[in-house]
């Protein structure tokens, strides 16, 4: 969400919530973009993602649109402003398989995960479930390729949408 492009936002938000109105869609997909323009110029947090391939595979919207989505990544990427790995999709066994989720930490206040789902966000604070979910974190970036594997799998994808 905070790597989205306005585009893309729109034909992610498009396909999961059909019922929208063109002025919700629009509404919507430019608040996600304006988060994301203000994460990226923002000096912190650095954002630390593991994602799985099929995502850069999946396409939302038109090639141009997915082009311009996975450009603005590697452009994030390359300014140090996310770090980002990815999952190969012929790694089936990970901990990625429960779901999206967030591990938020600050220096000043204690961490918290927000776990999300279709209908409901859920904030977590028990540090013994907080603790799972950095394990899962760090058993997911375990089973990723690392950030010059990641780079070039997003290129190589960016190649093949372009037709090269």
């Amino acid at each position: 969400m905070y790597l989205q492009t306005e585009a893309y936002s729109r034909a992610v938000i498009r396909y999961g919530a059909p019922w929208l109105s063109a002025n919700e869609l629009a509404e919507r997909a430019q608040h996600r973009a304006r988060r994301a323009q203000q994460m990226a110029k923002a000096l912190s947090p650095v954002i630390w993602l593991v994602v799985d391939q099929s995502l850069l595979m999946r396409r939302y919207g038109s090639a141009q649109v997915q082009l311009e989505q996975l450009e603005y990544v590697v452009d994030l990427v390359e300014k140090e402003r996310v770090n980002l790995l990815v999952v190969p999709v012929d790694e089936p066994r990970h901990a990625g398989n429960n779901g999206p989720f967030r591990v938020i930490t600050s220096a000043d206040q204690p961490e918290v995960v927000y776990v999300e789902s279709a209908h409901q966000g859920q904030i977590i604070t028990a540090t013994n479930d907080v603790g799972r979910y950095r394990m899962w974190f760090a058993a997911l970036q375990g089973v990723a390729w690392g950030p010059d594997e990641t780079l070039r799998t997003i290129r190589n994808e960016m190649k093949r949408i372009n037709g090269d």
